[in-house]
């Protein structure tokens, strides 16, 4: 786009990469265009290896006077026993995201990507140290929010913002409640206001163990089932859900005493945990409103004193909102309040109110903000007619006859409205701890959609009858499940493995999503009439004295088969990729086993699949001893920061020294620069070089290619004064009363506005080096509203082939506010995504 169609793109890329886009080779100056490789204030490896070869190799850094030259022996001493390694491709990204976090505390509209950023860098990091300056760097950001938002000229956070903010507090959640994090907690408490004063250092008493909901939705008849992390002494708790939509990462989720809630994909969940902290009760479940929220809006507030009212919010800030209520007893007894202010996420705002619409020739139009609060407070009083004033016409609403009447003309229009359902439905759940159902393949369990090994070897019997029951997730469509026995000689494993129950002559096991029968390694034809789809209950049920197996598909026996237990002993087990819970007690059976002989392998309830692993230690990896065959390759890998250092290539395992340090400089640069960006920077120089032509690139510098890309580098000054000296006229000309007052309204924007208003203009984001001209077009009709045409061009033609020429077609105004409330409406600061209005 920039270098083929002449377009800036504003983006000012280092050296190095526009050097590898013409296939120029890099030098070792470029590095200092590498965060993770030189710090603020001359530290860092550019600027130690830039002093050790000063004056002693040009080639490589140029002589400066400033430096001292350093003598061989000297340098020899310096670097006695320092191998040739640097800092690892993991590390040098992790220092330059946490640098860019660092960089963003004076500007808020990188606030949301730098705390999403700063999550995943904590929630990847597998060293204290780089945890530690994670959060140490959080803390810095949080306390340049918390101060804006408490200032006394503070603007609410953006909801995209606050989602972030929540997010984040789930991550800080399921790390160990050390005092970094304890300080990070406090100060997203402090600016998200979560919780009501009253709440505020109960401790968690009901929920304190990791393990996985089950929850039972009536309103839908469906199960969702959310994998949760709550350490003890923390009030926040971490993980997902897990079916279905493919899983959603949990925010805002919180456990103070016995009430438990937390957010999924824009829905809000809470409940009460009972005493025994295995169940929930009181549950609901309703669209999130606290993200849309904004001024004016009419919401459904619960009243103190219990009583549901429609209200309006009169303003936001920070995490709570003003309300006013409508249609409350300004003289009632008890004194009630008029107005309150509440945190912006309490459960008391039950949903949006009523949203009143007018039926413009077809299309039907919400009302303003101020014409709504009027229509809210008339229904509040029992009013059924209102006048109001809207875009200089006034009107008498009649709201028995759902009409709108024009005052002057008399011409009527419908009225309409509707009540936006946030009330999704209630719940019920179980909380469910996977105690005697262990991992045995891996012996860590691994994250959802990894194919693996469980089983209860606490429950292993040798002789009787006996039935259990699995019934399966929502998420077992292509889980390849493997349900039934193992013996005691089963092996277990701490890596990942493609042999699961069945597979090996230790065990035996149904699967009715392939049709298939697993014993000693081979998968027999065993057609089933159905195959299992979601929420099937498998029963299994084994005679270990007549060497019998029945299975049955929700309570139909249907499949019967004989087996030599050889003397061995036998215990439940499954392999398989989704969610499952096993049903193990009789009093948890859904259906019957075969005949009344049959007995339960013991007391323990319902458990469900084992929770992924929390902690730092990763599930190990398959070996040639221990293959995955396929059934893992899907799954997400295990991400890691543990890798600290890397060796440089072409040095080997020598140490530095005097005369192999110039080799070592150039090989850092190389290796930092261009193989460890290998193979997306390939990727993208082979298909830049075919897009753009060798033509285009021939006779191009490096510098040249990053201004082209970039745009001209100006102050705000000199941005104005090219882009006037660039402009003609028509129908006006540069002493016109609006043109300068468009040139004033220019010059006020700031450093970070000024870009987005010329984008907008001119769909440039920046000031192009090719040739270019701008074009102000005054209009008569004073009530329209600045519009722009990118795609002009000075070639007056049909062909229009000419100099780009961007237009802004300018009405009359009469003062520098109306011009400034004209361009608020035409959302100027979204830059080019709002500009294509043409005339």
């Amino acid at each position: 786009m920039s270098v083929a169609h002449k377009c800036p793109l504003g983006l000012l890329l280092v050296p190095s990469l526009c050097k590898r886009l013409l296939g120029e080779e890099i030098c070792f100056e470029d590095l200092s265009f590498a965060p993770a490789l030189n710090d603020v204030g001359g530290g860092g490896w550019y600027n130690s290896l830039r002093r050790l070869l000063a004056n002693r190799a040009p080639d490589i850094v140029k002589n400066d006077a400033t430096l001292k030259r350093i003598d061989s022996a000297e340098l020899d001493g310096a670097l006695c026993g320092l191998e040739a390694d640097i800092p690892s491709r993991t590390v040098q990204t992790f220092d330059s995201l946490l640098r860019y976090v660092e960089s963003t505390a004076s500007n808020p509209q990188l606030w949301e990507s730098a705390l999403n950023v700063a999550a995943c860098l904590i929630r990847g990091a597998r060293i204290e140290e780089q945890r530690s300056r994670g959060l140490k760097t959080i803390t810095a950001l949080l306390k340049v929010i918390d101060e804006d938002q408490h200032g006394i000229n503070s603007t609410p956070l953006p909801s995209a913002t606050r989602r972030a903010l929540r997010r984040l507090h789930g991550v800080c959640g399921g790390l160990w409640p050390t005092d970094l994090v304890s300080e990070v907690e406090n100060w997203l408490e402090r600016i998200l206001n979560g919780f009501d004063d009253k709440e505020a250092g109960v401790d968690s008493v009901a929920v304190n163990v990791s393990g996985i909901w089950a929850l039972v939705d009536e309103a839908r008849s469906q199960n969702f089932y959310y994998e949760w992390l709550h350490l003890p002494g923390s009030a926040r708790f971490t993980g997902q859900q897990l079916v279905p939509d493919g899983g959603k990462t949990i925010s805002a989720g919180s456990a103070r005493a016995n009430k438990i809630q937390w957010e999924v994909g824009g829905m809000q969940w809470s409940g009460v945990v009972a005493e025994d902290g295995m169940s929930i009760s009181d549950g609901i479940c309703h669209k999130s409103i606290s993200s849309e929220l904004k001024a004016g809006m009419q919401i459904i507030i619960k009243h103190l004193s219990g009583v549901e009212y429609t209200c309006t919010i009169e303003e936001m800030k920070g995490g709570k909102v003003k309300v006013v209520y409508h249609g409350l007893d300004q003289a009632s007894e008890d004194d009630q309040a008029l107005e309150e202010w509440i945190p912006r996420d309490s459960d008391r705002i039950l949903g949006q109110g009523k949203v009143w619409k007018v039926d413009l020739d077809g299309t039907w139009k919400r009302f303003d903000a101020a014409t709504a609060k009027l229509i809210a407070e008339a229904e509040g009083t029992g009013k059924s007619t209102l006048e109001c004033t809207m875009r200089g016409q006034k009107y008498n609403i009649d709201l028995a006859r759902m009409v709108q009447v024009n005052t002057s003309s008399g011409f009527e229009r419908k009225l309409g409205s509707m009540n936006p359902k946030m009330r999704h439905g209630s719940f019920v759940g179980v909380l469910m701890k996977a105690s005697e159902l262990k991992p045995l393949r891996p012996q860590r369990a691994p994250e959802m959609g990894i194919w693996f090994t469980a089983g209860i070897k606490s429950l292993v019997k040798n002789s009787g009858k006996f039935y259990y029951e699995l019934k399966l997730g929502v998420d077992s469509d292509a889980s390849w499940p493997q349900v039934g026995w193992v013996t005691e000689q089963f092996t277990e494993s701490e890596r990942k493995s493609d042999h699961g129950v069945g597979d090996d002559e230790h065990g035996w096991a149904v699967d009715g999503l392939r049709q298939k029968f697993w014993h000693g390694g081979s998968d027999i034809e065993d057609p089933w009439p159905k195959k299992w789809k979601a929420c099937d209950v498998i029963g299994l049920a084994v005679d270990m004295d007549a060497g019998h197996m029945s299975f049955s598909l929700n309570g139909d026996w249907i499949k019967e088969r004989g087996f030599d237990l050889a003397g061995h002993s036998l215990f439940p087990a499954v392999s398989t990729k989704c969610f499952y819970t096993m049903h193990i007690s009789q009093d948890s059976w859904k259906y019957a086993p075969p005949d009344a002989g049959y007995t339960a392998w013991g007391d323990t309830g319902v458990l469900t699949r084992p929770p992924p692993a929390c902690d730092d230690v990763p599930v190990l990896p398959a070996t040639d001893d221990a293959p995955m065959l396929g059934r893992n390759e899907s799954g997400p890998k295990i991400p890691t920061l543990q890798r600290s250092v890397s060796k440089v290539p072409g040095i080997g395992n020598a140490e530095l020294s005097s005369s192999n340090l110039p080799d070592f400089a150039k090989a850092v640069a190389r290796k930092t620069l261009v193989a460890n960006l290998e193979p997306y920077l390939g990727s993208l120089t082979e298909e830049f070089r075919k897009v753009v032509g060798e033509q285009l690139l021939s006779g191009l510098s490096w510098d040249g290619l990053q201004e082209m890309i970039s745009g001209r580098q100006l102050d705000p000054e000199g941005w104005i004064r090219e882009w006037k000296a660039q402009t003609t006229y028509t129908h006006c000309d540069e002493k016109s009363e609006v043109v300068q007052l468009w040139w004033a309204f220019v010059s006020e924007r700031s450093s970070e506005e000024l870009p987005k208003l010329f984008e907008w203009c001119t769909n440039y984001p920046a000031v192009p080096t090719t040739a270019w001209k701008f074009h102000i077009a005054l209009v008569e009709d004073s009530n329209r509203l600045p519009t722009v045409n990118t795609c002009m061009t000075d070639d007056r033609g049909v062909a229009n082939r000419g100099v780009p020429e961007p237009r802004l077609h300018l009405p009359p105004c009469c003062n520098k506010e109306a011009l400034s409330s004209k361009m608020e409406q035409v959302l100027w600061r979204k830059g080019a995504s709002c500009a294509m209005n043409l005339v």
